[in-house]
């Protein structure tokens, strides 16, 4: 039973990141992994059923609230990406409800070292013969045609390809979020030091180039490793960052005054310019989808997106309940 829960568990979590899977079934999916983590075993790991009931009440009460937004900002039209949007957060909370975090942690980890292993190879592989992506599938992602192997996503546009590590996510800020928690789990199973498994995830990060990526990295070993480990970790990775091109990458398209950073900040700036109402409970998703992403002021990042769909009050309230949830959870 315990080897049929990872591996459903770890489907969920793949599914979850990849970008090869349309919506339905990146929703229907992880339902029946869900369905079947019951089926093998009934018990949940809260430690109240009342609070179970009262987080799916005020859920409930979010759910009427964002259909109720999307309807009176679309002359009463509604998106089906809106209940999918909310189908996704439950399927996931009863799955928190079933598999105790350690587990979670440890399908996570399996799951990031399997597709590590053969991924960053396969991505180093690339790098120094780009013309092997002419073997790789095609995939559409995000208004691009991009190229995949599975446990390798390579993004591609026009003649564009990205230098970037995906992995087996949709994006390099999406992979980087799966590694540094397999790392932070694996650095404390192993009471602070580094073996090759987080080596691999380290050099993964910083593949990635992914600013949060990077950072969470660097906080992680700051607040797990041994004290002898983390000078001489520190270094190579100063050393790393310097004597690559992942340093200029961060100056040239991360930091004040880049252009990367200039639209990004745009897309926050679109929040102060919306009236209190819009701001407080959102455009919904029709609006969001039809106005904001053609007139390019739609946010890039997962937060921002939901702020301009369905508000502040809803943000802040998901972000409640998960907090609440965490602090039930024994």
């Amino acid at each position: 039973a315990k080897n049929i829960q990872i591996y459903l568990v770890s489907i969920v979590i793949f599914t979850s990141a990849t970008p090869l899977l349309s919506a339905p079934y990146k929703i229907i999916l992880p339902m029946l992994c869900v369905i079947g983590l019951y089926v093998i075993d009934s018990k949940v790991s809260f430690k109240s059923i009342s609070d179970i009931f009262g987080i799916l009440l005020i859920f409930f009460i979010l759910v009427v609230l964002g259909l109720s937004v999307d309807l009176l900002n679309n002359d009463l039209s509604l998106s089906l990406k809106t209940p999918v949007f909310f189908l996704g957060i439950l399927t996931g909370f009863f799955l928190a409800c079933k598999v105790d975090r350690e587990t979670i942690m440890e399908c996570n980890e399996k799951l990031v070292i399997i597709m590590l292993l053969v991924g960053v190879p396969a991505f180093i592989l690339f790098l120094y013969f780009p013309n092997v992506i002419v073997s790789f599938f095609s995939y559409e992602y995000g208004g691009y045609t991009s190229k995949t192997i599975g446990f390798l996503n390579i993004h591609t546009s026009d003649n564009w390809i990205s230098s970037r590590y995906s992995g087996f996510a949709s994006e390099p800020g999406l992979l980087s979020t799966y590694i540094c928690l397999a790392l932070y789990s694996r650095t404390v199973k192993n009471y602070g030091n580094i073996d090759k498994y987080s080596m691999l995830m380290i050099l993964a990060i910083f593949l990635s180039k992914s600013t949060a990526g990077i950072i969470s990295m660097l906080f992680i070993l700051l607040i797990n490793l041994n004290r002898k480990q983390l000078l001489l970790y520190l270094f190579l990775l100063v050393f790393f960052s310097v004597y690559s091109d992942i340093a200029t990458y961060q100056l040239e398209n991360k930091l004040i005054g880049s252009t990367y950073f200039t639209e990004r900040f745009q897309h926050y700036m679109y929040l102060v310019n919306m009236d209190i109402s819009t701001l407080v409970l959102g455009n919904g998703d029709i609006k969001f989808t039809e106005v904001l992403i053609p007139s390019q002021q739609a946010g890039w990042g997962s937060i921002l997106q939901i702020t301009q769909r369905y508000g502040l009050l809803l943000l802040f309230t998901l972000l409640a309940l998960l907090i609440y949830s965490n602090i039930r959870r024994p």
